[in-house]
């Protein structure tokens, strides 16, 4: 799970291996740890972060991640010699709900299926880019925007809803 447990996974593995049990680590990468913002203050905390990811995604038997272009990026800082498969964290677009029930984003937001929804689902941070979402909104007058997110009432996106709410566009961001 991403570069924080990528060394206890590999040395899990290789403590295995060496009880004579077949396992096979598999690196599941979300970021890209060199273009990443440090989580923490400390001058070196990233420099070792990175060392760290360094010295361990040499013995992930595969690797896989959220996007192409991340994909590239971690064969080219490690060398990797199989391309990471990419699983989208998204859902897929053509999957109908399983049961008449059952309620979609669109009714949450009270959009219509004619109406275009730009969706995001994640961490609410600066540096995912949601406030270019909203600031697009004074721009792409027919489009909503739905941010699923984990806290709701995170000032980070009352912030956003505030933004939105300035640009005459706060009935067109749909916070879930």
């Amino acid at each position: 799970n991403d570069f924080r447990m990528l060394g206890v996974g590999a040395r899990a593995a290789l403590r295995a291996r060496g009880w004579g049990r077949d396992v096979k680590l598999v690196w599941d990468a979300h970021e890209f740890l060199p273009g990443m913002k440090p989580w923490n203050s400390h001058p070196r905390w990233h420099l070792a972060q990175r060392a760290h990811e360094r010295e361990y995604a040499k013995y992930a038997d595969a690797v896989i991640t959220v996007s192409e272009g991340l994909a590239d990026l971690l064969v080219r800082e490690h060398g990797l010699t199989t391309t990471p498969t990419v699983v989208l964290n998204a859902p897929d677009v053509r999957a109908r709900p399983t049961s008449a029930s059952s309620r979609n984003l669109r009714e949450s937001c009270d959009v219509g299926t004619d109406v275009p929804l730009l969706v995001y689902s994640g961490v609410a941070a600066p540096q995912r880019g949601l406030d270019i979402m909203v600031e697009a909104l004074a721009v792409m007058k027919d489009v909503h925007v739905a941010l699923i997110v984990q806290s709701p009432t995170a000032a980070y996106v009352a912030d956003l809803v505030k933004r939105a709410v300035a640009l005459d566009a706060g009935d067109r961001l749909h916070v879930v």
